[in-house]
């Protein structure tokens, strides 16, 4: 599963930021154990990364794939 936060503008990002973090909250937190899916954003996305950590622990491991300056993707894998 991929999740590309690349359609949404910065000004979209900002204005909507709780939307998106809550629909990509959604995203993470479906998948199955071992299961994983791709964010990829125009921006190193660390607070919510830090938010995931914060409210799952180690529930969920976390991966950079490609670290900007353009785009960072990061994997995001469910525990078993």
């Amino acid at each position: 599963m991929l999740r590309d936060l690349g359609p949404y503008s910065p000004q979209d990002q900002v204005e909507n930021v709780e939307w998106i973090r809550a629909s990509i909250f959604g995203a993470i937190e479906s998948l199955v154990q071992n299961g994983g899916m791709i964010i990829s954003a125009t921006h190193d996305p660390v607070p919510l990364l830090m938010q995931l950590q914060a409210k799952h622990g180690d529930t969920y491991a976390t991966e950079y794939l490609d670290k900007g300056p353009e785009r960072w993707r990061i994997l995001i894998r469910r525990a078993a």
